[in-house]
C-alpha cells in the first residue's frame, strides 16, 4: 500500500489545541494510584510532594499511552477549597486543562467575552523550560487550566519530579492498551444545556460538532439532550448533557443528585481492540455491570432481520457481556464497568448500558428490582452518527457511564457506493464504559515510545514479519474454476506489482506471488492450503521471485541482513534517482492555455477531481517553469493520482528551484519510499530535519558514507531517525504532524509497522481532517497485516477527498483481500474512470494516463470472480462496457 504525499498546508489552531490532562481531586491520591495502576494499566509518571517541595498537596501523575492523569489531595487538614469539594461532590474530575499555543490570545478573547478567570496568566519555570498556565471557571465546579508548553522540555510540568516508586506488581500484568481520550461528557441541569454550549462558542471559540435532542433519545420512561462541541481542529470534543422530562428520573438526573450539581459524568476511551482489552480487564479484577441472558437471546433474534453484518461472535460478546448497538449503518459495541467509587455522594450511580431504546428499560423488564442500582445510557441516532461522527475509527473504552462511543462515519461511499457490511465488518466502533465518578486525564497524542524508543532504536532495528493466517488457496482457485487462467493473471499482477515495495509487504501480496510463481496443480494448491493453515510458510520454496524469498527471509533476520539484501537486488531500480528521467508534460492537453491554471487547479483540487488539477498543474508549470508552488502541487496532486514517478519528477524540479521547500522534501520522502527507492528516502528524510530551523540543531551529519552498504544504510538510518525522535520529544504533548510523518516514513522503511501507525495517528490528533494522513494510516496498517483496521481508515480519506485514487486504490486492494470482489471491482474501475477523464473548467473532457497496475489489479478480480468473459474488454480497456457491467 502506498502512503502518498504530505498536504502542502498545515492546520493550525489559534486556541485550544487538544487536551492536556485531566485533574481529580480525591481523598486519598496514593490509594487511588495503586487502583488504577493495578486495575486499569496506569503507569506511574510524575510526581510532586514533600519529597520535592510541595507542601499543600501531593500529586501523582499516571500516564497510559497518551492518557495522563493527576490524582491530587491535600496534605493539610485546613485545605478548605480541596476539604468542601470532597464533601459536595466525593472523588471527581475538577479540571480539565488544555494544550494551548498563544496563551495570551485564548485568555483574552475569553475575558472580552465576559469567561470569569479564576486565575489570570502565570508561569513555572525549572532547568527545562517554562510553561505558562491560567484558568477560567465553567458552569459548575469544573474549571478549564489553558497550558502553554511551546519551549519545555520537562517530564510534566515545573515542580514534578520522577515518580517514587513503582508498582511491580503491575509489569507482571498485561496492558490492556488504552490509547487516548476520545471525548468528556459533563452533565448540566435541565435547561442549561444551550447556555452551556454557548459558553463554550463565546469564550473558548468551540463550535456545535453533533447534536441530540430528546425525541431522538425518548422512551416511555426518560429521556436526554445533549450536544458535542469542539475546537477548531475536532481534537477535543465535550458532550453536555441534560435531562428531559420523563416518567421517571434519567441517568443524567440521578448524576445530578449523587454526584450534588454539575460535573464530569465520564470519559470515553479508545482502544483498538475492544474484546482483548475487556478480557485483559477482567483479568485485573474489573467488574463490569452483568447483562442478563435474555438480552443476548432477543439480540440474536433482532439480527437475524437485520442488514447489518455483525464481525465479532456474538458468543463471546455475551461471554464478556458486551452490549450491541446497530441499525442498517453499522454497528456499536461497548461494556460499562460498575462504579469505582462508592461513596455517599455516588451510591447508586451505576451506570446502564444502551441498546435498541434505553438498555435501562429492557432490563427493568427483566430485573426490575436492579433498575435503581442500573442508572446509564441513552441511545444515539445510529444514522446521525454514523454520518456526522468524523473523528474515531477504532474502539472507545469509555470511563464513567455515559454516552456511547463515536460510531464509525464512513457510512457513505463516493457516489454513493459502500462496501456491505457483510465485507466490511469493522463498521462497527466499539467501546467500553468503565463508570465511576472520575474522569480521566486528557488527550496527548504523542508517539507513545517518544521516551523509551531512542536506546532501543540502536539494538534493535529488526524487521519484524507478520505470519500469513490461513488461506484456502484451493477454495480461492474453485471460485471461479480456471486454475491456468487465475496463475497467469496472479503472475502477471505479481509482476506488476515488484516494484511497488509497500503493495508487496501486505498478505495479498504474499499469497498472490505464491499462486502465481510458474504455475499452481491442484496437489500444489492444497498443499499450500494446508502449508498456511498451520503457518508454515517456510514449507513454500521460491527462489524465482526476488519479494518473496525476501519475505521468507524477513521473519529471523536483522535489518543488518535484509537491508544488504535489499539493495544488491534492487539498487538499479531502487536507489538511483539517475534512473528517472525529467518531468513529462502530458501530450494532449487542451488546458495548457488556460489563463490561469494554477488558481484552477487548486480550484479542481478542492473538488476532487484530481486528474484534471494534474493537468492544469501540468499548463501551470510549461507556462512559468520557475512557479515552485506549481511544481509543488504537481508534485503532491501525482502522487495522488497514484503516479509517484511523476510526482518525483515534479518535486525534484520544486527542491531544484527552492532548496528549503520542506513540503516538498518530505512528499519526495514518501514518494521515494513508495517506490521502493529507501536510500533517498533517508536522504529526504535527512534533509528535511536538517533544514526545519526548529530541529536542525538535532541533525548530526557526519562523513561521506555508501548507503548502499549495509553498515552505511544502518547508519544512516538509525542517525535520522534518532534526529526525529528529539524532534518528536520538543512538543511530546502538542506533536508537530510532520514530525509526526517523517517517523512514520522511517518505521515503514524499517516494517515497524506498529510504530508506523503510532506516529500517523498521532499526527491525526493535530490534523484529523486530513485525507493523505489517513492513506499513509490505512497503509500502514495493510502493511501490518491488518487489512481490516486498513479499510476504515482509506474510508475516512475517501470521505475527505472523493476524488483521491490512491486511497481508492490502496481500498481496492484491500478488499481483494478481504475476498470483497465485487467492491473491489468498483473501486478499480471508479479509479481508472477518474484517471480517464478529467474535467476542464468548463466541463469539457481531458484525458490522462491510465495507470497499468489498476487495470492489472481488475485483471485479477475478474479471475477471483470468474468473469475471464471480461479479458477481451479489459484488454481493449473498455471502461464503457466494464462500468455499464458494474453499474458504475
Amino acid at each position: 500500500m502506498k502512503l502518498n504525499g504530505v498536504a502542502a498546508g498545515d492546520e493550525r489552531n489559534a486556541g485550544c489545541v487538544n487536551f492536556d490532562h485531566l485533574t481529580f481531586w480525591v481523598g486519598n491520591a496514593k490509594q487511588a494510584v495503586s487502583y488504577y495502576c493495578i486495575h486499569f494499566g496506569f503507569q506511574p509518571y510524575a510526581y510532586k510532594g514533600l519529597e520535592n517541595g510541595s507542601r499543600n498537596v501531593v500529586a501523582h501523575v499516571l500516564r497510559q499511552n497518551s492518557i495522563y492523569l493527576v490524582l491530587v489531595s491535600a496534605l493539610l487538614p485546613d485545605n478548605r477549597e480541596i476539604g468542601e469539594h470532597l464533601v459536595k461532590h466525593g472523588d471527581g474530575v475538577k479540571d480539565i486543562a488544555f494544550q494551548v499555543d498563544d496563551i495570551d490570545h485564548v485568555v483574552e478573547r475569553a475575558k472580552k467575552r465576559g469567561a470569569s478567570v479564576e486565575k489570570d496568566i502565570w508561569q513555572e519555570s525549572d532547568d527545562f523550560g517554562t510553561v505558562r498556565m491560567a484558568v477560567v471557571r465553567t458552569l459548575g465546579d469544573v474549571t478549564h487550566t489553558f497550558v502553554e508548553r511551546k519551549d519545555y522540555d520537562g517530564l510534566f510540568l515545573p515542580g514534578f519530579g520522577p515518580p517514587l516508586n513503582q508498582i511491580t506488581l503491575t509489569k507482571e500484568l498485561q496492558s490492556p492498551n488504552l490509547h487516548f481520550i476520545d471525548h468528556v461528557v459533563s452533565a448540566q441541569y435541565e435547561n442549561d444545556m444551550e447556555d452551556t454550549m454557548k459558553w463554550y462558542e463565546n469564550n473558548l471559540a468551540f463550535h456545535r460538532f453533533w447534536s441530540v435532542d430528546d425525541v431522538n433519545v425518548v422512551t416511555e420512561f426518560s429521556a436526554l439532550k445533549f450536544v458535542v462541541v469542539s475546537n477548531e481542529s475536532e481534537s477535543i470534543k465535550l458532550n453536555i448533557l441534560e435531562p428531559a422530562k420523563g416518567k421517571r428520573k434519567s441517568q443524567v438526573e440521578e448524576y445530578l443528585d449523587y454526584y450534588g450539581g454539575p460535573g464530569v459524568q465520564h470519559i470515553a476511551f479508545h482502544t483498538t481492540n475492544i474484546i482483548e482489552t475487556i478480557e485483559i480487564l477482567r483479568s485485573r479484577g474489573v467488574e463490569f455491570l452483568n447483562i442478563p441472558d435474555t438480552y443476548y437471546d432477543k439480540l440474536r433474534t433482532r439480527l437475524q432481520g437485520a442488514k447489518v453484518n455483525v464481525k465479532q461472535d456474538l458468543t463471546v460478546l455475551e461471554k464478556l457481556r458486551i452490549l450491541l448497538d446497530f441499525d442498517d449503518n453499522g454497528y456499536l459495541l461497548q461494556i460499562f464497568t460498575k462504579p469505582s467509587y462508592l461513596d455517599a455522594s455516588q451510591v447508586g450511580f451505576n451506570q446502564r448500558p444502551l441498546e435498541e431504546q434505553f438498555v435501562n428499560e429492557f432490563l427493568a423488564r427483566e430485573r426490575s428490582e436492579k433498575l435503581n442500582s442500573l442508572q446509564g445510557q441513552n441511545r444515539f441516532n445510529m444514522h446521525t452518527l454514523l454520518h456526522e461522527l468524523n473523528s474515531n475509527h477504532e474502539p472507545l473504552v469509555n470511563l464513567n457511564a455515559g454516552i456511547c462511543s463515536q460510531a464509525n462515519e464512513w457510512a457513505h461511499e463516493f457516489q454513493g457506493k459502500s462496501l456491505p457490511h457483510n465485507q466490511l465488518e469493522e463498521s462497527a466502533v466499539n467501546g467500553a464504559v468503565i463508570p465511576f465518578n472520575q474522569s480521566l486525564p486528557a488527550f496527548h497524542p504523542e508517539v507513545k515510545w517518544a521516551h523509551e524508543f531512542l536506546a532501543d532504536t540502536e539494538h534493535n532495528l529488526e524487521i519484524e514479519h507478520s505470519r500469513i493466517d490461513a488461506i484456502p488457496v484451493q477454495s480461492w482457485i474453485n471460485e471461479y474454476g480456471q486454475e491456468k487462467e487465475f496463475v497467469e493473471e496472479a503472475r502477471h499482477f505479481a509482476d506488476l506489482m515488484k516494484d511497488d515495495a509497500e503493495i508487496n509487504g501486505t498478505e495479498f501480496m504474499r499469497f498472490i506471488k505464491k499462486v502465481g510463481n510458474y504455475g499452481v496443480d491442484t496437489a500444489t494448491s492444497n498443499q499450500w492450503a494446508e502449508d498456511f493453515s498451520t503457518g508454515k510458510e517456510s514449507v513454500i520454496k521460491d527462489d524465482t521471485d526476488f519479494w518473496h524469498s525476501l519475505a521468507q527471509s524477513m521473519d529471523d533476520t536483522q535489518i543488518d541482513d535484509t537491508v544488504d539484501g535489499w539493495l544488491n537486488d534492487y539498487n538499479n531500480l531502487s536507489d538511483n534517482t539517475e534512473s528517472i528521467p525529467n518531468y513529462s508534460f502530458a501530450e494532449e492537453n487542451h488546458l495548457k492555455d488556460m489563463e490561469n491554471p494554477f488558481q484552477e487547479g487548486l480550484r479542481k483540487l478542492e473538488e476532487g477531481d484530481i486528474p484534471s488539477a494534474v493537468l492544469l498543474f501540468e499548463a501551470a508549470c510549461q507556462k512559468e517553469p520557475d512557479n515552485v508552488l506549481a511544481w509543488q502541487y504537481l508534485g503532491t496532486t501525482q502522487a495522488e493520482n497514484e503516479h509517484d514517478t511523476a510526482a518525483i519528477q515534479a518535486l525534484r524540479e520544486c527542491v531544484a528551484l527552492n532548496g528549503d521547500n520542506l513540503t516538498a522534501i518530505m512528499a519526495l520522502a514518501v514518494s521515494y519510499t513508495n517506490e521502493s527507492m529507501s536510500v533517498d528516502a533517508i536522504k529526504s528524510l535527512e534533509e528535511w530535519i536538517s533544514k526545519n530551523e526548529k530541529y536542525s540543531h538535532f541533525c548530526e551529519r557526519s562523513g561521506a558514507i555508501d548507503l548502499n552498504t549495509n553498515s552505511g544504510y544502518k547508519e544512516a538510518f538509525n542517525r535520522v531517525t534518532n534526529a526525529f525522535i528529539k524532534a518528536a520529544r520538543v512538543s511530546p504533548n502538542t506533536p508537530d504532524a510532520d514530525v509526526q510523518c517523517g517517523l512514520g516514513v522511517l518505521f515503514n522503511l524499517s516494517g515497524e509497522y506498529d510504530k508506523a501507525a503510532d506516529c500517523f495517528t498521532a499526527a491525526l490528533q493535530v490534523r484529523p481532517r486530513d485525507a493523505l494522513l489517513w492513506n499513509r494510516l490505512g497503509a500502514t496498517l495493510a502493511n501490518g497485516s491488518k487489512p481490516e483496521e486498513a479499510v476504515p481508515a482509506y474510508r475516512r480519506a475517501l470521505e475527505l477527498s472523493p476524488g483521491f485514487l490512491r486511497a481508492r486504490f490502496n481500498l481496492g486492494i484491500s478488499c481483494v483481500g478481504l475476498k470483497a470482489y465485487q467492491e473491489a471491482a468498483e473501486h478499480f474501475l471508479t479509479v481508472l474512470n477518474h484517471q480517464n477523464a478529467g474535467r476542464g473548467p468548463k466541463g469539457q473532457r481531458s484525458r490522462t494516463a491510465m495507470s497499468n497496475n489498476v487495470w492489472s489489479g481488475l485483471r485479477l478480480v475478474m479471475s477471483l470472480m470468474g468473469r475471464q468473459d471480461l479479458y477481451p474488454y479489459m484488454d481493449k480497456q473498455d471502461l464503457s462496457f466494464l462500468n455499464k457491467e458494474f453499474n458504475i
